[in-house]
């Protein structure tokens, strides 16, 4: 007897679209006549994945477009209610339809598809689910959604990552779209270092300063976390790419020299250290390059370099150190008294205004502190889960990976490593463009291990 996929196959009709279309307008039927939310945006959302769908074989690429992508920062807006406008930017879309896709393939067309999950990705998903319970205890039902959305676009970019960046070319052309968002960063923040004048009130009025990426310190965080990718990317290219990578690098460093942001700075010295260490054939090159760079930066730069040994010499005294400990202090005083529930998703900005001034809408500048204060000791367990969980793989990948992959392998890693030190006393991970980069970079270096035995110039 004839089934019915027989029968589908036999008249080249694909059960994923045809499933998919009556989906989409069965949720458009629902939407539009029985509800009032959102009016025309979820069929036309529905509809969107579904165009996608058809090319699926080329959505990789929007992963490659996700980083300089967030450099447009802002521009769709969707009005929930009258006094409630919801903001979103191209990345955010990119990685929802990218996600939804797999998702789609696999709920329609189960077969054809096997989705890579992991330890990583799961636990994700349980603090996910630990965010979703805390709705039973929060203050502010607007930073819950908020809260929610930073913690389901970081799940949904490593579920992407994982399942699209799966080979070493679309890898690599990650990294080269890295490159380019490092590039735009470091040239904007260059030209508002001339805007004021090429004086010190770029450091005095830091946190006021913004570009397209969001503030300062965001954006010099995300150099942080792209540079140590980019010098190994550097020394294992082979390519006429190689000298325009190593521009951007030293340019990316000089831009975050300029910023006199001390964790910043000290982060990304590590991390190079680490390379140093790494890197034994290339050590003289990187002395060389280091002096050279010492030498310029203090000819053309004197002034910065009276500024940051002035911000070293008082670390621990300036306002700033002052004001980093009066909020650890807070800290602790919101863990004391939510230890097991934590305050609940995206609650923490309520409680610092409350506790350290009004109106003051700062994360904590610590991710192990911020998941305690959201999700408490079992939302901060499952970050230490994850954080052992990559070091413990990146482990597994550096007794594995190929003799000609190492270059990439250690840069990548050493970029791990900033942001791990960098996320202890700055930026950290749950902002939301440096968490989609971050997460969407873990997926590749994950995915390295699928080109662990493969020649280096097997791009296919």
């Amino acid at each position: 007897m004839p089934t019915l996929n027989n029968f589908l196959e036999k008249y080249h009709i694909n059960f994923a679209k045809l499933g998919g279309l009556f989906f989409i307008a069965l949720a458009s039927f629902l939407d539009l006549f029985f509800f009032d939310f959102l009016n025309f945006y979820i069929p036309l959302a529905l509809l969107v994945v579904f165009v996608a769908y058809l090319f699926k074989d080329k959505l990789w690429i929007l992963l490659i477009l996700t980083p300089p992508s967030l450099l447009l920062g802002n521009f769709l807006y969707f009005e929930i209610t009258h006094n409630w406008i919801y903001e979103a930017n191209l990345a955010e879309i990119f990685i929802l339809v990218s996600a939804a896709v797999l998702l789609w393939e696999k709920i329609f067309n189960p077969g054809k598809i096997k989705l890579k999950t992991d330890k990583i990705l799961w636990a994700l998903s349980a603090y996910l689910f630990l965010a979703l319970l805390s709705y039973f205890w929060i203050l502010d039902f607007r930073l819950f959604v908020y809260g929610l959305k930073l913690i389901i676009l970081f799940l949904l970019a490593y579920f992407a990552s994982l399942n699209y960046l799966k080979d070493f070319y679309r890898i690599k052309l990650f990294l080269y779209s890295l490159a380019f968002t490092a590039l735009a960063i470091s040239i904007q923040i260059f030209y508002k270092f001339f805007q004021l004048g090429l004086s010190l009130d770029f450091f005095l009025n830091r946190n006021e300063i913004l570009i397209s990426l969001g503030p300062i310190a965001t954006s010099v965080a995300v150099l942080v976390m792209i540079l140590p990718a980019l010098l190994g990317l550097y020394f294992w290219e082979s390519g006429r790419a190689k000298p325009f990578i190593l521009l951007i690098f030293l340019l990316g460093v000089l831009a975050v020299f300029m910023s006199l942001g001390k964790a910043a700075a000290l982060s990304l010295f590590l991390a190079l250290v680490f390379l140093f260490y790494k890197f034994k054939s290339k050590r003289l090159v990187f002395s060389l390059f280091t002096f050279l760079f010492l030498l310029l930066a203090f000819i053309f730069f004197q002034s910065f370099w009276e500024g940051l040994l002035f911000r070293l010499s008082r670390v621990f005294v300036d306002v700033s150190s002052q004001f980093r400990f009066q909020e650890l202090q807070t800290c602790l005083n919101i863990v004391k008294n939510h230890f097991l529930t934590g305050v609940g998703a995206g609650q923490q900005i309520i409680y610092y205004s409350r506790y350290l001034f009004p109106g003051y809408e700062q994360l904590v500048n610590n991710f192990f502190l911020q998941a305690l204060i959201d999700l408490g000791v079992l939302g901060l367990g499952l970050v230490l889960f994850i954080v052992v969980s990559i070091f413990r793989k990146a482990r597994e990948l550096g007794g594995k990976i190929g003799s000609s992959y190492r270059p990439l392998f250690w840069g990548m890693l050493a970029s791990l490593i900033a942001v791990f030190l960098n996320g202890q006393v700055e930026v950290t991970l749950f902002a939301l463009p440096y968490g989609i980069i971050f997460w969407l970079f873990l997926g590749g270096f994950i995915n390295l291990e699928k080109n662990k035995y493969e020649n280096k110039y097997n791009y296919n």
